[in-house]
């Protein structure tokens, strides 16, 4: 196969454009009617790329609907209230949550950069709800929450499936659930422990821990 016939077999094929006229228009009124920090530089982009290219992608009228349908969410009483209900405990959910898909994408990219840069962000309760209460999410926060097993100070050892810097090494704990649960799983709440005779910590989750039991 000649080169040029290869470029041809695998040459990208070109995305469809949508091309609503009404789109700089809904762009615009986003931007007029506040829309600040991810979300508005992500509609700045887009209104260059409607206008340098004479449409938009379907991934990106799609990610403006949802943004036009938080929008008017945010103008209804039932946010309002939201607003409200929307405490210190809901906002420490929220940036648990935020963490978890900050390590994990590239989900709920635009809200978990606001949640997580914005104090004073406020995502709907249907953005909250699906965030937060979803089959993934409700493992990272029980296990955020839940007791820890080993406490500050406990004798432990890694087990087979540990960092290979604590894998069968006794350690003492010298932390635990001061970082954020990466993984939806049983035994993923964090640790951080100390292998004895090192002066380097590392970081482990609970599944990669066992009591320590000297040798007989």
């Amino acid at each position: 196969m000649s080169s040029h016939v290869y470029y041809k077999a695998y040459k990208k094929i070109p995305k469809e454009k949508i091309k609503d006229e009404d789109v700089p228009v809904r762009i615009k009124t986003l931007l007029k009617n506040g829309s600040t920090g991810d979300t508005k530089v992500f509609l700045e982009s887009l209104l260059n790329y409607y206008e340098s290219y004479g449409g938009v992608t379907t991934k990106q009228y799609n990610a403006l609907q949802d943004i036009e349908s938080a929008a008017a969410e945010r103008m209804t009483t039932e946010h309002k209230e939201w607003i409200e209900e929307y405490d210190e405990e809901k906002r420490k959910i929220a940036v648990i949550c935020a963490k978890y898909y900050d390590a994990n994408p590239p989900y709920y990219g635009t809200l978990v950069k606001n949640v997580l840069t914005d104090e004073t962000f406020v995502p709907t309760k249907k953005q909250f709800k699906s965030m937060c209460d979803n089959e993934y999410t409700k493992k990272v926060l029980l296990a955020t929450f839940s007791e820890s097993v080993y406490a500050p100070g406990a004798f432990v050892q890694g087990r087979k499936n540990a960092p290979k810097e604590i894998k069968d090494k006794c350690c003492v704990v010298v932390t635990s659930n001061d970082r954020a649960v990466i993984h939806a799983a049983q035994g993923v709440k964090t640790y951080l422990v100390l292998p004895i005779g090192e002066s380097q910590p590392v970081e482990c989750e609970e599944r990669h821990l066992k009591k320590f039991r000297k040798k007989a």
